[in-house]
């Protein structure tokens, strides 16, 4: 069996097909970030792959620069972000790598999200960390300040019933001889920031995301994501 990546574009973002699965369909990334009080997104639909500027986007003065690198059986992704104006720019989040089904995006394991296998990493060494059903409920929150404190750093009462793992999970599906191998996505470096990975299931969107709590980027200053893996294999171990 073969893990050879087929990496190409369309108008909504990249496109990832895997022999025997899974397929990822509008791929894409994100900046979000805040001016004059404003909150702001700036998408990126396409992948930097040579340097050159075709993976580029700017806006408010913001210049940003999405990276890949690619590998037979995935890519390596990455954002790079540079301050080219004259104010402060607030940076609040850096998508490095985002499937919205609203927006055109698709990820296919062979089944419905409802079918999968998540793995949930926990954010500290007493958070649950384990392999959950999506459709299941076997992750009990407590739903307490102190819980949240202690185990949900990224917890959104706007999106509470999303599945979030800290830094890196796998999805599988978890019918029995279904021909679909596991997505691996997972951040390798932990240098400037905290990151995580976050399913909606009835939104069918994936979110592989590093956090930056309104951090300032001042003029002429340049930012850099951490570096995400995106693999595929047979066996989800």
């Amino acid at each position: 069996m073969s893990d050879t990546l087929s990496l190409r574009f369309d108008a909504e973002g990249a496109i990832l097909l895997w022999p025997d699965g899974p397929a990822l369909r509008g791929v894409t990334a994100a900046v979000h970030y805040h001016v004059g009080g404003d909150a702001r997104t700036l998408r990126l639909t396409r992948p930097d792959r040579a340097g050159a500027a075709d993976g580029a986007a700017a806006a408010d003065g913001l210049q940003a620069t999405w990276r890949c690198e690619p590998h037979e059986d995935g890519c390596d992704v990455w954002l790079e972000v540079a301050n080219t104006g004259s104010a402060d720019l607030l940076l609040d989040a850096l998508d490095v790598f985002a499937v919205h089904a609203a927006e055109g995006g698709a990820l296919d394991l062979g089944c419905s999200p409802n079918q999968w296998v998540f793995y949930q990493n926990g954010w500290s060494s007493w958070t649950p960390t384990f392999a959950r059903r999506v459709g299941d409920t076997l992750y009990t929150d407590p739903g307490t300040p102190d819980y949240r404190r202690t185990h949900q750093p990224h917890w959104d009462p706007a999106r509470a019933g999303d599945l979030s793992s800290e830094w890196a999970t796998v999805i599988k599906s978890q019918i029995p001889n279904l021909k679909s191998q596991a997505l691996l996505l997972g951040f390798v470096t932990t240098k400037d920031q905290l990151s995580e990975i976050r399913l909606a299931p009835d939104v069918a969107t994936l979110v592989a995301r590093c956090h930056l709590d309104g951090v300032i980027l001042p003029p002429g200053e340049t930012l850099r994501s951490e570096r995400l893996w995106v693999r595929v294999g047979p066996d989800p171990v």
